[in-house]
């Protein structure tokens, strides 16, 4: 199945800010993780529900081809919304993965 959605990475890039505090500015990450053909999917019903979790629709779940350059520091754009990265679940067969992601609010 082709990937229909497209998302993207971005970077924590650190700065002084002019009262001397170090913070964070999110940039665009590499070339090719701008702009990646991404499918959302959704939670199977067998993952059950946490009592912690009181919104279901502010995580999701994107499949999309396996690059080593993804980790956990970076945080996926979809739909103009950040999301932090949860979980990179990797597939060897196909080399695939499925990036859990939790909504930010900012």
């Amino acid at each position: 199945m082709m990937p229909r959605e497209r998302i993207s990475f971005e970077r924590c890039v650190r700065e002084k800010s002019p009262s001397g505090q170090e913070v964070c500015t999110w940039a665009a990450a590499s070339g090719r993780l701008t702009d990646v053909p991404a499918e959302r999917r959704k939670r199977k019903a067998a993952d059950g529900m946490d009592a912690r979790e009181d919104f279901t629709e502010l995580t999701l779940t994107f499949w999309l081809r396996y690059d080593e350059s993804i980790t956990d520091e970076l945080r996926v754009v979809y739909g103009g919304r950040p999301y932090a990265i949860v979980d990179i679940d990797r597939n060897f067969r196909d080399n695939s993965c499925l990036i859990t992601c939790r909504k930010l609010n900012e």
